[in-house]
């Protein structure tokens, strides 16, 4: 099944406060599905290149730091871990 990610992202003002408004969905052909709610400000999504895993990486704007994911069998996306930069991204 190809993985079709959308990625809802609150208004300007909730990034900068730093609210929990972001959120990851799964797409098919029976709609979207939530995988992860409760996100900073995401701004960016990318999937590990290799077949055997299946983790991705998103990015915070202003949390300043990458948030690992695996995918789950029911699609959603389980937090691994947080690296911080301690820069913006």
């Amino acid at each position: 099944m190809p993985i079709h990610l959308c990625v809802k992202q609150p208004n300007v003002v909730s990034v900068v406060l730093q609210q929990k408004l972001s959120s990851i969905g799964f797409c098919g052909s029976d709609g979207c599905k939530p995988a992860a709610t409760g996100l900073y400000g995401i701004n960016g999504i990318a999937r590990s290149p290799f077949r055997s895993n299946d983790t991705f990486y998103v990015a915070h704007t202003f949390l300043g730091g990458v948030s690992l994911f695996t995918r789950q069998s029911d699609n959603r996306l389980l937090l691994d871990e947080h690296i911080t930069t301690g820069e913006p991204i």
